[in-house]
């Protein structure tokens, strides 16, 4: 009776340690695909972030600055017969009345850079390269000290939210580089295999 009982508790410590092994790794791949959901939001963010700079830039391309200026006068005129003192149509209106033609073509130069590093960043990820990964760190990152130091210049709430979002998303970029490079990512050691 002895060794039934002792075989009965050593399968019953067996069912638990299983049990607790399944309730972990349950929970770790719901972090996990927490974690994989919030990742791809800042990839997405970025896409479109980028998709919407390469717009910019290729506008203000084919736009000259008295142009906008004209753009903004005619989008506001509405606004400022209701109320002269609108603080946007204003800011709007002061903001483009002195672009340079020297101020267009930096915002071109930097809008297409961004948009660039962007995209190719965001389309290598979501194309599992791992090259994609320390290219975002490192572009990102410097893209990001130029927008410190715009801060630094003119803060602005704008670039202030957009710095630290962009801080968000490195962070989920190191984050997941990590957790590939260490082989943690069964996606990326298949779609490594099948390179």
């Amino acid at each position: 009776m002895g060794c039934f009982y002792i075989a009965m508790q050593r399968a019953y410590n067996k069912k638990m340690k299983l049990a607790h092994i399944a309730e972990h790794t349950i929970r770790a791949i719901r972090d996990y695909l927490t974690f994989k959901r919030v990742f791809y939001i800042g990839i997405i963010f970025k896409a479109v972030d980028g998709a919407i700079e390469l717009f910019a830039a290729i506008a203000l391309f084919f736009i000259k600055p008295n142009q906008i200026h004209d753009l903004i006068a005619f989008a506001t005129h509405d606004e400022l017969l209701e109320d002269p003192r609108d603080f946007i149509a204003n800011f709007l209106l002061t903001s483009t009345s002195h672009i340079s033609q020297a101020t267009t073509t930096f915002l071109v130069v930097y809008l297409l850079i961004h948009a660039v590093v962007k995209l190719v960043a965001v389309l290598g990820i979501i194309s599992k390269r791992l090259w994609a990964y320390p290219f975002a760190l490192i572009t990102l990152g410097l893209l990001m000290l130029y927008q410190l130091y715009s801060i630094i210049l003119k803060p602005s709430l704008g670039i202030v939210l957009l710095t630290i979002l962009d801080i968000i998303v490195l962070w989920l970029i190191a984050r997941e580089y990590k957790r590939i490079r260490d082989g943690k990512d069964p996606n990326m050691i298949i779609s490594s295999v099948e390179s």
